[in-house]
């Protein structure tokens, strides 16, 4: 997922990518199978937010909505962003509709040579949507996120359509391994062999992207949950180890990997709370993918740093505590806390893996302790902390939803 093949090209044509949010940005109300709002839990105001957390969200709305692309850089920071629209920052959705209206309008007039450069990711199938071009590179897969949130705030049937047309690209076209799992790319790169890999964070979209679909499809909505379901439940069987209870890093079609990366941890985290914020609690796959979750919750606990970080590889405390993996999982484990999902024991985990992020997020908004690299390198045991652009969207924006 986290592919850094390719410098990060952007279409404003700006050279330096500024500091933004993303993420899987954390929706103030839960959704039941009609998609309509449940129960919520305490809402935070940007009021309440630590000096830096506030600099990264006006970081975010000063750049031009044109700078974001439609990636998961550019996605899960206009998420990020639409997760503060009811907590003091209501312009955010107004930047969301201006950041959809740029692509629809941009984005179909590229070639399939010219889209693969607004991306850092593997240059895939490229699909044409009714409004937006997207690939069959894992990343895009997270263009449901604010579309989503867009289409229930302003009832923009473009929105709506573009949500359904990646979760029928995901049940129809994506390329799967032997398990049935949707690999990470499929492949199609130029002079490129297809890799035979799955990764939590492709677990992590394609499963979320579905389950929107399932909410928002009448017809088709329980094929679309049903598919969700299966990839999670499979996924989960494999990442999630049996002793440790925390995530492995890859699958191969050998086996899983190695490694205990930390974003393995808070991809799967996501992945679980992502599913679970749309499945209606009286389905019969609801309690179990719950203990998923509370599973996960007691592995990363049991393997908390002393500064109250996860480890790069979580098991192995000679690696450097780090941020990102750590925010995944406190963001994943207060909601499923606070929605009454897993039993409330991680006071201790939350606190201390909350004020880890604090430490790490300067008054100005820059962010340290940050493994770069992305799964492949983890696996390899190749440690990259801080070392590119961090000013890439997701870095900041799981940040902020471990704020919430």
């Amino acid at each position: 997922m986290e592919n850094n093949r390719r410098d990060f090209l952007k279409l404003s044509g700006i050279t330096a990518i500024g500091l933004a949010a993303s993420g899987i940005g954390w929706e103030a109300t839960r959704e039941d199978s009609t998609g309509s709002a449940t129960s919520s839990r305490n809402s935070i105001h940007i009021q309440d937010l630590p000096s830096g957390f506030k600099a990264v969200i006006k970081h975010l709305l000063s750049k031009d909505p044109k700078y974001w692309n439609t990636d998961w850089d550019g996605t899960m920071a206009i998420e990020a962003l639409l997760s503060w629209k009811d907590r003091g920052v209501p312009e955010a959705l107004e930047y969301a509709k201006q950041w959809l209206d740029f692509h629809i309008e941009h984005d179909n007039k590229l070639n399939d040579t010219e889209f693969y450069n607004t991306y850092s990711g593997p240059d895939a199938r490229v699909i044409r949507g009714k409004y937006l071009p997207f690939t069959m590179y894992s990343g895009f897969f997270g263009l449901p996120f604010p579309c989503y949130h867009i289409y229930r705030s302003t009832g923009d049937e473009r929105a709506k359509q573009t949500c359904l047309d990646v979760a029928s690209a995901i049940l129809h076209v994506a390329a799967r391994d032997q398990r049935g799992l949707v690999l990470h790319d499929d492949g199609v790169r130029r002079g490129d062999s297809i890799n035979f890999f799955t990764i939590p964070d492709t677990m992590y979209f394609v499963t979320k992207a579905l389950m929107i679909a399932s909410v928002l499809d009448d017809k088709t909505g329980e094929v679309y949950r049903d598919q969700a379901i299966f990839q999670i439940k499979t996924g989960t069987s494999f990442y999630l180890d049996n002793e440790k209870n925390i995530a492995r890093t890859v699958l191969y079609p050998n086996g899983v990997g190695n490694t205990f990366w930390c974003r393995a941890s808070g991809w799967l985290s996501y992945a679980l709370s992502g599913v679970l914020r749309f499945l209606p609690e009286n389905h019969p796959e609801f309690k179990n993918l719950a203990n998923e979750l509370k599973r996960l919750a007691d592995g990363v606990t049991k393997f908390q740093g002393l500064n109250g970080g996860l480890h790069v590889l979580v098991d192995q405390p000679e690696t450097p505590e780090e941020t990102s993996g750590t925010a995944m999982c406190v963001a994943s484990i207060k909601e499923a806390v606070g929605k009454g999902w897993i039993p409330d024991q991680y006071d201790q985990f939350l606190e201390k893996g909350w004020n880890f992020i604090k430490k790490n997020v300067s008054d100005n908004g820059s962010i340290t302790q940050v493994y770069t690299g992305w799964a492949i390198p983890a696996e390899e045991r190749r440690i990259m902390m801080d070392q590119s652009n961090q000013d890439r969207g997701w870095i900041p924006a799981v940040v902020l939803n471990a704020a919430l």
